[in-house]
């Protein structure tokens, strides 16, 4: 009777034991957002409107070109940018990279890019875009960063 307890003690502790760990190592995984992120070199002193030039569904990804006035500095020290999609709306937000000391660093100076992306999973073109918290289609002449 006491191997049988002892057999049942192990066992128990053991599907217990893999069961949180499962459950635990899945959510600690990120979810699947690989996407592209790719942005045109700066055109300085431009008077183009920021909009969105093109977006298409292919193959279950959104191929996204937007016009955006952001910070010129950005030509030297690059852009990165996050997304998620919630409802109608595609939330983008799109950051300097830092220096090598861990700085982002701001010029008073403006340049016109286009930023294209292709986010994949996509069922359906979002009817918003919402770009560092601003209502894309609202503050187009702006800068959003």
């Amino acid at each position: 009777m006491r191997i049988y307890v002892t057999f049942l003690v192990v066992m128990l502790t053991f599907i217990y034991g893999c069961k949180h760990s499962a459950s635990n190592e899945s959510s600690k995984k990120p979810a699947n957002k690989t996407f592209d992120f790719s942005y045109t070199k700066c055109l300085k002193n431009c008077d183009m409107v920021a909009g969105i030039k093109y977006q298409q569904l292919k193959n279950d990804s959104l191929i996204l070109t937007i016009g955006a006035n952001l910070n010129c500095v950005g030509q030297d020290m690059g852009f990165s940018s996050e997304y998620k999609i919630r409802h109608d709306t595609l939330f983008l937000d799109i950051s300097l990279n830092k220096d090598s000391n861990g700085h982002e660093v701001k010029a008073a100076c403006n340049c016109y890019y286009n930023l294209q992306y292709r986010l994949p999973n996509v069922k359906k073109i979002p009817k918003n875009i919402i770009i560092n918290n601003q209502d894309f289609a609202s503050n187009t002449r702006d800068s959003i960063y």
